[in-house]
This record gives C-alpha cells, sequence and structure tokens, in this order.
C-alpha cells in the first residue's frame, strides 16, 4: 500500500520496535501520499518537516522512542505539519512496541486509508463523458461498444467454470447451466479487462450488462469475495467503504439500503458477499440468477457516506425475512440511505482512517493531550 517509511537519524531500539508493526525504512514507494516517519533525535525535526511538506504528502504518522528525547522534536513537527493541513498521528513506542493499542489502530487506519487514496477504478462500459461525472480521481476508462464486445465474447466461456469454480461459491446442482453460463461469463468479462487495464476496482454499467441479457448480480459478488471493490453505476460512494473493509478485515462488507426504521434499522440486501454470509444461494432473476445470501448474524461496524460525511457505529445485525436488521440506529444521523457493513468491531482503526481520508475533522481521534 501507499504508504512510506523513512528512518531520521539512528536508534536501534526504535527500529526494534517500529519492525513489530512492520514498518521498515526505506519500504513503500517514492510518490506515497502517507509517510511514517521514524524519528531517532530531536535534531532530526527539520529534516521531518521537510518531508511532509513535499507537495504530494497528504499525511501520515511520526513514531518516536520514549525516552530517548526526540518527543519534544516530534511535537513540532506535528504542530508544523497540521498548520500546513497535513493529517499526522504522534506514535510514542517502548522497547516492547506500541504504549496505546489506540496507537496500533492509528497505523491500521493509516494503512487503510492509503489502500483507499492508492485505488484505481475501472469504468467500465461508460464513456469518457459520463465517467467524468463520477469524479473519482484515478479511472480507467472501458468505452460502452467494446465493453459489449467482451461481454459477449466472453459469455461462451462460461460454462467451462460451472463446476470447477462457480460451485466454491455457490451451490449449482439442479440449476440451469446456460443461464449460470451467461451470468459467469459476465465476470470473466469484468475479470479480464480489469487485469488488462491494471485497476484494482470497478463501478459497472449495470444497464449494459442487461441489455446483452446478462444479469450483473453474479459478477458483483464474485469479485467482491475476491477482494475487488465492484458495484454498478450510481454506487460509487461504496468503493471506498468497500476497500476500507478488505484493508482492516480482510474481508468485504455486506451492502445494503435502508428500507424501513423503527426500533432499529431493516435494510434490504444489495451485495452481501459469500465471506459475510451465513446462508448463501442463487435464485432466478430476468436475466439469469442473483445471489440472495443472508448475512451472518453478528457484530459489524455500520458505515454510511454520503455528501462528504461518514457516519459510522458497532452493531448487532441479523438476517430476518427479506432484510437484514440492525439495532438501534437513528435514521436522521444517516448522511445517505445506503449502507456498509463492515464485519467485527473495527470503529478505533475505522475512525482514524476518515481521519486520514479528511473525513472526520481536522483532529486526530485520540488528542495529543492524551500522551500527558
Amino acid at each position: 500500500m501507499g504508504v512510506r517509511v523513512e528512518l531520521i537519524g539512528s536508534n536501534d531500539k526504535l527500529l526494534e520496535a517500529a519492525s513489530l508493526y512492520g514498518l521498515k525504512p526505506g519500504t513503500g514507494p517514492s510518490g506515497a501520499r502517507y509517510v511514517v516517519l521514524l524519528l531517532a533525535t530531536q535534531e532530526g525535526s527539520d529534516a521531518a518537516i521537510e518531508v511532509l511538506n513535499q507537495p504530494h504528502v497528504e499525511g501520515g504518522a511520526v513514531m518516536v522512542l520514549q525516552g530517548s528525547g526526540a518527543l519534544g522534536g516530534a511535537l513540532d513537527v506535528i504542530a508544523e505539519a497540521r498548520d500546513k493541513g497535513r493529517r499526522v498521528a504522534l506514535l510514542v513506542a517502548t522497547r516492547e512496541g506500541l504504549v496505546e493499542d489506540w496507537m496500533a489502530d492509528a497505523l491500521r487506519g493509516l494503512r487503510a486509508g492509503a489502500s483507499v487514496r492508492d485505488m484505481t477504478v475501472l469504468l467500465y462500459g461508460f464513456t469518457e463523458e459520463e465517467a467524468s461525472r463520477y469524479a473519482i480521481e484515478d479511472t480507467r476508462f472501458y468505452e460502452p461498444s467494446d465493453a459489449a464486445d467482451t461481454v459477449r465474447e466472453a459469455l461462451g466461456y462460461g460454462g467451462l467454470y460451472i463446476g470447477t469454480y462457480l460451485a466454491e461459491y455457490y451451490p449449482v446442482e439442479g440449476l440451469d447451466e446456460d443461464l449460470l453460463s451467461r451470468g459467469l461469463g459476465g465476470y470473466l468479462a469484468v475479470r479480464s479487462v480489469l487485469e488488462a487495464s491494471g485497476a484494482n476496482a470497478v463501478v459497472l454499467n449495470c444497464g449494459l450488462f442487461r441489455g446483452e441479457g446478462v444479469e450483473p448480480g453474479l459478477a458483483l459478488h464474485l469479485l467482491l469475495d475476491e477482494g475487488v471493490p465492484a458495484v454498478c453505476g450510481g454506487m460509487e460512494e461504496m468503493l471506498g467503504p468497500i476497500m476500507l473493509s478488505l484493508s482492516l478485515t480482510g474481508k468485504p462488507p455486506a451492502i445494503g439500503r435502508v428500507a424501513d426504521y423503527g426500533d432499529g434499522l431493516m435494510l434490504e440486501p444489495l451485495l452481501v458477499p459469500t465471506l459475510v454470509a451465513g446462508e448463501r444461494g442463487l435464485e432466478p432473476s430476468g436475466l439469469g440468477y442473483t445471489p440472495r445470501n443472508r448475512v451472518k448474524p453478528g457484530r459489524y461496524t455500520l458505515v454510511s457516506p454520503g455528501g462528504g460525511q461518514v457516519f459510522h457505529r458497532i452493531v448487532e445485525a441479523r438476517h430476518g425475512g427479506d432484510y437484514i436488521t440492525v439495532g438501534a440506529v437513528e435514521p436522521w444521523l444517516l448522511p445517505s440511505s445506503r449502507i456498509a457493513l463492515i464485519p467485527g468491531e473495527v470503529g478505533g482503526p475505522l475512525a482514524w482512517s476518515l481521519y486520514f481520508l479528511g473525513l472526520a475533522g481536522a483532529s486526530p481521534p485520540i488528542p495529543l493531550s492524551q500522551l500527558d
């Protein structure tokens, strides 16, 4: 991921503590938007400030060793970086590792935020003019005519993978092989273009798929299970929560839409990948088969993005009838009707991720005063 690690000065104990968290000097791309500075001495503060002031750098973290005398310099670095609009965390390490759990959350959040910043999106089946409306920073375009041709070419190959690939994800015995083949062919088409484009996320023109007689739901679910953020056009704001979930947990989230509310929320399930499903299966749709998975009951981190805001809360979720039910969340707090349910309780690192992404105010989740 796009986090560079640099050592300023020399301190073996600081290196040892940093290594416990996978921080090795010299790693990460030179043009990374986030940096972790291992500050060995107070005298190195000017060099640290110079690194954080590079135009392409958005923020990062400064790690010092407790008792090394570098803390004063680190505080100076943090203050100047924040004055410049950088989002920076301060980490104070001991020989055994980090002093507080929230500091480990900060590093997880930094890496997750970097994964979102590094996301390159394939806009599949859109013209460049249509794609410009999505305002996604790093994109690859695949025109509608080319996309339609690729889908048609791939449809004949889907049948080869039903028993050897699709059956790993869904029960397929007794289902119509021709319809399964078309849905799997749609997935193969997107996969081939993704690999050729170098993108690691995709927004599909799902209307184009349906125009070719292919239900896109199967392709979306399979891509999510493989760790590729994938949505239909109009849901592009969910790419960030999906990438955060993949980075923080190794699993995609369940995606739903608010259908009703009372004591809690009732969500219409839109995408429930098998990795977060308690029950899985394919059901007939107008053009083939669509996954109709039931979310696994348990604790989730609910995320709702919209309008430059992000709401998140730890919730208990289960599948009730045709809906996902979520415990007490006031609907007026939600900036959007669309919800991501990230598996597990990752509120701490998620809060840090939002901070590094500039979506959670100018101050870090843990103020510097808590170090006293």
